[in-house]
């Protein structure tokens, strides 16, 4: 099989397994999925020709990488992401990629291992709901509630893979861009191999984190991408965020929410090469 093509695989780091997709050829751009989804299809739009290997993880919990077996916790995992590149041998500095939780998972990698990235590309960061105030203390609250009470969990789980819930989300929410294709192939597939605890755990521990602070100390050039429409951080906000960074810029994809990643895929793609090519991007910049 060529190395352009995608391929899955898995690496053991200690006690545990994670899977990655990987393809491309050329500098290494590691990418973290947030809650809803992972990253088939943002990897079959991009071109192999951009000059990059894209080693795309699962979260601990999604698809095929076990729970974490010491702490499901973000700071767990990017301990354990940190192992899976030396055993993969990938050479540094690499460029990360993280969407929602994913991009607090990525600027928690940058924070803690400064020497071993080049570059972020911080797609729809949850900023605004990790900023101190009642909405995280809510949320943090719920969320800890829900792992410590077993049948609240296990009914919340039961409906997550339901397709009633997942419709109700997709067109009743603000999160997602509703289209038959999207619902069917990434939306249902994605809840169908979560595993709750484990990611409730993850989300849990971001609450955690305190980002606005981190972001001051990060010397890496960061893009911060989010679309015009996204509920969880308002373009205002990521102004404001991408300010504290030493060396932020901030693109804003229009007529886009959250998942942008799966839903302005090619403009994603392109806002994101272009970035860490350090060549002009002839699109709007906020």
């Amino acid at each position: 099989m060529s190395s352009t093509e995608m391929q899955r695989q898995t690496v053991v780091v200690g006690d545990s397994t994670l899977s990655y997709t990987v393809c491309g050829e050329g500098q290494a751009l590691v990418l973290i999925h947030g809650w809803a989804g992972f990253w088939e299809h943002i990897l079959s739009v991009i071109q192999t020709t951009h000059g990059f290997r894209l080693y795309a993880f699962d979260m601990p919990g999604w698809q095929h990488s076990e729970a974490l077996h010491n702490s499901n916790t973000l700071e767990a995992f990017n301990v354990a992401l940190a192992e899976a590149v030396d055993e993969l041998a990938i050479e540094g500095p690499i460029h990360l990629m993280g969407q929602s939780m994913g991009a607090v998972s990525a600027l928690l990698f940058a924070d803690r291992y400064p020497q071993r990235v080049g570059k972020l590309v911080l797609v729809s960061p949850p900023f605004s709901l990790l900023r101190d105030g009642p909405n995280r203390r809510l949320l943090r609250w719920s969320i800890r509630t829900t792992l410590e009470h077993r049948p609240l969990l296990s009914i919340i789980s039961r409906a997550h893979k339901t397709r009633w819930y997942n419709y109700w989300i997709t067109r009743q929410t603000a999160f997602y861009e509703y289209n038959p294709w999207f619902f069917e192939e990434v939306i249902l597939p994605s809840a169908r191999v979560c595993d709750e605890e484990t990611s409730l755990s993850h989300t849990l521990s971001m609450f955690d984190i305190d980002v606005w602070s981190m972001a001051q100390r990060i010397a890496h050039p960061t893009a911060i991408i989010i679309g015009d429409h996204d509920p969880v951080i308002s373009v205002s906000e990521a102004r404001m965020a991408a300010r504290l960074f030493r060396h932020g810029e901030l693109f804003v994809i229009q007529r886009a929410k959250h998942a942008i990643m799966m839903e302005r895929a090619v403009e994603l793609c392109e806002t994101t090469f272009h970035f860490l090519s350090d060549t002009p991007l002839e699109k709007r910049r906020a």
